[in-house]
């Protein structure tokens, strides 16, 4: 069975507004979902503090 993505339009302005905000330099972030079905719904940003340059971006990850 094919899965679909969907992806809200607040999420994709999130991404757009902040990769324009960074420019020159790389960002990380996760991206929050739900899975219902056969539909992944793809609805915010997750930020944690990362470290960027203009070639990579990695992420300080402090799970519990």
């Amino acid at each position: 069975m094919p899965l679909t993505v969907e992806v809200s339009r607040a999420t994709v302005e999130a991404i757009l507004d902040l990769a324009h905000d960074v420019a020159p330099k790389e960002f990380s972030a996760f991206i929050a979902g739900v899975l219902k079905g056969d539909v992944l719904r793809l609805d915010g940003l997750l930020y944690q503090p990362y470290t960027a340059s203009e070639d990579s971006a990695w992420v300080h990850v402090d799970l519990p």
